[in-house]
């Protein structure tokens, strides 16, 4: 099952990355020697059939940067934040990481949909448009709050019984 699921993801991460590259514009020959050395870089093999947890989030990211193109074009958040949420449920610790390469990306982003209009960055506007970005994360990251709710019991069970009297 781990193997099955390890090749699974590294394909869709190939995949989504080709995607993404192509809708990003990029030739059909860069896009797909982009995903060809993704797919081949050491790391993605060793990690795939090693230690997974290090690589199980990769197509949650690509499917987020999707979703940061899609709400900079339309508006729409869904995809931005079940990315999010996807790549905080397979893998907690690495989702940090991963949730700061996509407020730089979205960064970018609205720098670049500033300079196809004309327009002159400035600080208020930043700061409300980055609010604005930051929601569907945030609320990516509460909804995954629910991997803490056995934590939460555990804890709270223990409180009572320690002030109950009882010994665990």
């Amino acid at each position: 099952y781990l193997m099955a699921a390890s090749v699974i993801c590294l394909a869709a991460s190939v995949c989504l990355l080709y995607g993404w590259l192509k809708k990003r514009r990029f030739s059909t020959e860069i896009a797909l020697g982009v995903a060809v050395l993704f797919l081949l870089a050491g790391p993605m093999i060793y990690q795939s059939c090693h230690q997974i947890m290090f690589v199980q989030y990769m197509p949650f990211l690509i499917l987020a940067l999707l979703g940061i193109d899609r709400y900079w074009e339309k508006g729409k958040t869904g995809l931005y934040t079940l990315g999010v949420f996807l790549m905080i449920l397979t893998s907690f610790y690495f989702s940090i990481g991963g949730m700061l390469a996509l407020v730089i990306y979205g960064i970018h982003c609205y720098g670049r949909k500033l300079e196809g209009k004309n327009e002159r960055a400035t600080v208020k506007g930043f700061l409300c448009e980055g609010v604005r970005f930051l929601l569907p994360m945030i609320f990516a990251v509460l909804a995954s709050g629910v991997l803490l709710v056995p934590t939460a019991l555990a804890l709270i069970g223990r409180s009572s019984a320690e002030s109950s009297g009882g010994s665990a």
